[in-house]
């Protein structure tokens, strides 16, 4: 079973991942991986394993999304101050929220189980598969039930620009607008 589902990985790769639902079918094949044979590694892939979970759930409670949830909850440990939280997590989680982070650890999932890096070494396809998940999460705000940050989206705005907002409990939310690529 593991050697069909990186089978399945691969196959999709070669077809190319061009269209929101093949986004969404490689994302689900690499958790059904990780879930299935990789337990130690789902700490070595945060980033990843939490995109993989966040195209499939609007809730994110399962212990290994926790370490980006806990990671967000330690920059804003005894601040209240809604301006500030917005200054430190601009700064501090850029890798997460412009997907640089999410690239790395599919580049060395895909190096380890001697997948196709295609995807992310060419830049027009890495652009192209970052719009189409963009446009995955749009449609999915991620509730978060514990701690000081809510729920967090991809929006689109008027301008079509893409902004990443995180609501944060008795504080209001902020947005950071993505920069063209």
């Amino acid at each position: 079973m593991k050697v069909s589902i990186l089978d399945k990985i691969s196959r999709e790769l070669s077809n190319g991942i061009d269209t929101e639902p093949k986004t969404l079918y490689l994302l689900a094949e690499i958790r059904k991986f990780i879930d299935g044979y990789c337990q130690k590694e789902k700490t070595y892939y945060p980033n990843l394993y939490f995109y993989c979970d966040w195209v499939l759930h609007i809730e994110m409670d399962r212990t290994p999304t926790k370490i980006i949830l806990d990671r967000f909850e330690s920059i804003f440990l005894g601040i209240n101050n809604l301006d500030k939280i917005s200054k430190i997590f601009k700064k501090q989680e850029k890798d997460f929220y412009q997907l640089e982070g999410l690239k790395k650890e599919l580049k060395s999932f895909f190096k380890i189980y001697s997948l196709s890096t295609e995807l992310i070494d060419n830049k027009r396809m890495w652009y192209h598969f970052e719009k189409l998940l963009v446009e995955i999460l749009i449609d999915c705000s991620l509730a978060n039930k514990k701690g000081m940050v809510s729920r967090f989206s991809y929006e689109k705005g008027e301008d079509d620009q893409i902004r990443f907002r995180v609501k944060m409990k008795n504080l209001g939310s902020f947005k950071i607008t993505l920069k063209e690529k």
